[in-house]
């Protein structure tokens, strides 16, 4: 049943208008995303397998609740389709918003469930394994992209900054010679 409904709900982003804010190759990406957090989602019903897991109703609860959070991130496709803008704020930017989506609904929470039935419930196979460093590979892949994305916009004001004065420099000196 979960497994049809994240495959619904893929395809029918597919089916879906592109809108005009979202190329060819903006959509297709986004499909490809959504493969990989839904797969990622799935995984969490692996869980479920467990022996310490079927006997805790609490963890149960918590499988649940976190893979029902966690569908949000199909919901929120607005950072993708609008257009790249700086706006003079890191915070701003498109792509920001879409890799805090990504940690916060996907992969923190899902390291940290993963950890927790690691440590405290002696979850020791392998898939569990493989799926916790996956998230912090993924957790370290996106903060190592926040922080490119914080230094381009660093880079890109300080070249804006220095272009603007010279402007002013060229405008001032102009003044100069048509004053004299």
């Amino acid at each position: 049943m979960e497994q049809m409904l994240l495959l619904v709900m893929i395809v029918g982003r597919w089916l879906l208008p592109r809108g005009e804010h979202l190329s060819r190759d903006q959509k297709a990406q986004l499909l490809l995303v959504n493969i990989a957090i839904a797969a990622d989602i799935l995984e969490l019903f692996e869980m479920m397998k467990e022996e310490q897991v079927k006997k805790d109703k609490e963890l149960i609860t918590k499988v649940l609740s976190l893979w029902s959070v966690s569908l949000i991130q199909f919901a929120i496709v607005a950072t993708a389709t609008v257009k790249k803008s700086w706006r003079g704020c890191f915070c701003f930017e498109n792509e920001i918003w879409s890799l805090l989506t990504l940690l916060f609904l996907d992969d923190a929470p899902f390291l940290a469930f993963r950890l927790v039935c690691i440590i405290k419930y002696q979850i020791t196979s392998y898939n569990s394994y493989f799926f916790a460093a996956k998230n912090m590979l993924v957790l370290a892949l996106d903060v190592n992209r926040i922080l490119a994305l914080y230094k381009e916009m660093r880079k890109e004001r300080a070249k804006n900054e220095s272009s603007t004065e010279l402007k002013d420099v060229d405008r001032r000196i102009s003044i100069t010679h048509i004053r004299r």
